[in-house]
């Protein structure tokens, strides 16, 4: 058995108080988004107000779905209307399918959704609760184009930060360790040299051990799993990989299994 690659990555949300708790930015105001569970972001929230810092971190994964159950009272709510943004990189209904489970997660509430051209991936979320109150809100998704190993266009949800400071206002992507952990191993294993015989291996193994948590979501036995996720971009990004080989080569196609843990 030989390692094709293998390295340890410092939590994003670790890099992050080491960058703004500092008394160079205190009185700042930060927006974060990342990949990881609501206890280490609340636990990163607090560590950065104590050292002076206004913290709101936020889910980059599933944020519309994290914003409902993390900032509304569900159980209050009576009505729901969602416009979806859209965009020529992805599948018309992409970010209409990352909303789900969420209409299983608002009790009797009443869930519609309709398309929009809203810019910067923004869901315009219009809410009505059982007592009359009326409120609207914008979902930031933060979400990026790039080329993936074959050079097609990708529109892949990603970090971001949202910073005020000192009368200065700026907003940039946040490479996460997530997506580092992601491009560093196809970057490894696509960049290998497989030879020109097959099989190219008898077993291809991915083991990556995060610290996130997942979460139980109060609907049949759904939960939001960053490991799963994760392992999903993985599995189907080496698929279509090897499937390209195979298209090159007109050799016969085989079937490759990648686990992750």
């Amino acid at each position: 058995m030989s390692t094709l690659f293998e390295k340890a990555y410092q939590r994003s949300i670790d890099s992050l108080i080491t960058r703004f708790a500092k008394p160079a930015m205190q009185g700042a105001t930060l927006e974060a988004w990342l990949f990881d569970d609501q206890k280490s972001r609340k636990a990163a929230e607090h560590t950065l107000q104590a050292a002076g810092v206004n913290a709101t971190l936020r889910s980059a994964y599933k944020p519309l779905v994290h914003f409902f159950i993390e900032e509304i009272d569900c159980t209050a709510l009576a009505q729901a209307s969602i416009g979806y943004p859209m965009h020529e990189a992805c599948a018309p209904n992409r970010f209409l399918l990352e909303t789900y489970p969420l209409t299983k997660l608002v009790g009797e509430a009443k869930v519609e959704f309709y398309a929009t051209d809203a810019p910067n991936f923004t869901y315009q979320v219009s809410l009505t609760f059982q007592d009359g109150r009326e409120e609207s809100h914008q979902v930031f998704a933060p979400n990026r184009t790039h080329s993936d190993i074959d050079g097609q266009t990708l529109l892949s949800p990603t970090g971001w930060l949202n910073i005020k400071h000192q009368g200065q206002v700026s907003a940039e992507r946040l490479e996460t360790d997530l997506e580092q952990l992601f491009h560093d191993t196809i970057a490894a294993i696509s960049g290998y040299t497989w030879g020109d015989t097959e099989p190219y291996f008898e077993e291809l193994n991915i083991t990556a051990q995060l610290p996130i948590k997942e979460r139980a979501l109060p609907y049949a036995e759904e939960v939001i799993s960053l490991t799963e996720a994760l392992h999903e971009d993985i599995y189907f990004s080496l698929l279509e990989f090897f499937r390209k080989i195979w298209q090159t080569t007109g050799r016969p196609w085989f079937t490759a299994r990648a686990d992750c843990a």
